[in-house]
């Protein structure tokens, strides 16, 4: 799907599924964007970009995706999203972006590459994305701001689940587990706190709490299953260190599925929102 300079396009309910470029410089398997677009619900899965980036969607133009799966899309650069215009705003509220590939190499990133434009990311999950010796899930060199996000990288050959530095990169309530290759983060995020990690200074923060480092943030997290929603998500399991740890002050009035937050989840009668995209206790 092309969407062309000046165009402004909305879709509800539409599934982008086998579609391809090829050779050349050829964007955007599934849809290139230089246009506006709005796309809520549906899907964008299995198209691929052989000579260009984003497998899945490729955004040159304002953009807002809301209850939108972006699943199983290869790009010889970036497998699922690039966003790459520095005169527009990008807004991804309860969207999956799962098991894109992106192709070999340091510059390559697998899942979502933010490469110009800040990007505000809510409710969103990034599971299993990968690229060998790149970036598994999110690239982020542009403002990227992470809000009840859950990045899981089970890629064992990615050299970094997320990449960017604190200049661009500001993250709250977000749960980022790697049981894969390499680290969570290529250097230290501006944290606004209640954060939780799965290695130990990877992704290191200031105030005002940083990111906290849990030994058991793996052991229950469930696997990316359809919970409710629109959208697979990774569900909190009990005893889980993210219930009830972040902070309501930032949490949305639902999860990535919808459903309501907060909820008392650790059962001493106050309501709290849980880091991540998955609200436990529903």
């Amino acid at each position: 799907m092309l969407i062309n300079s000046g165009a402004s396009v909305a879709l509800t309910n539409v599934v982008v599924t086998g579609n391809m470029t090829i050779g050349g410089s050829g964007n955007g398997g599934g849809i290139y964007s230089e246009g506006t677009l709005t796309m809520t619900g549906g899907s964008v899965t299995s198209n691929s970009a052989s000579g260009g980036y984003g497998g899945g969607l490729s955004l040159w133009g304002p953009a807002t995706l809301t209850d939108v799966d972006v699943s199983s899309n290869t790009g010889s650069s970036v497998g699922g999203i690039l966003i790459n215009s520095s005169s527009s705003s990008f807004t991804l509220d309860r969207v999956l972006i799962s098991d894109n590939q992106g192709a070999s190499g340091n510059t390559n990133t697998g899942g979502l590459w933010v490469n110009a434009g800040p990007t505000t990311l809510t409710n969103v999950t990034l599971s299993g994305n990968r690229s060998s010796s790149g970036t598994a899930n999110l690239k982020a060199g542009a403002s990227t701001t992470l809000t009840n996000v859950t990045i899981y990288n089970s890629a064992a050959d990615a050299t970094y689940s997320m990449f960017g530095t604190s200049a661009n990169i500001t993250m709250v309530n977000t749960l980022l587990a790697n049981a894969g290759g390499g680290t969570n983060c290529s250097a230290a995020v501006t944290s606004l706190g209640y954060n939780l990690s799965s290695d130990n200074s990877s992704c290191s923060g200031s105030t005002p709490t940083g990111v906290q480092f849990s030994a058991t943030l793996l052991t229950y997290l469930g696997p990316l299953a359809n919970n409710g929603g629109n959208t697979k998500t990774h569900a909190l399991l009990s005893t889980s260190p993210a219930i009830d740890a972040g902070s309501n002050a930032y949490c949305r009035a639902t999860d990535q599925r919808g459903v309501a937050r907060p909820i008392d989840g650790d059962g001493i009668s106050i309501a709290v929102c849980d880091i991540g995209a998955y609200e436990y206790g529903s």
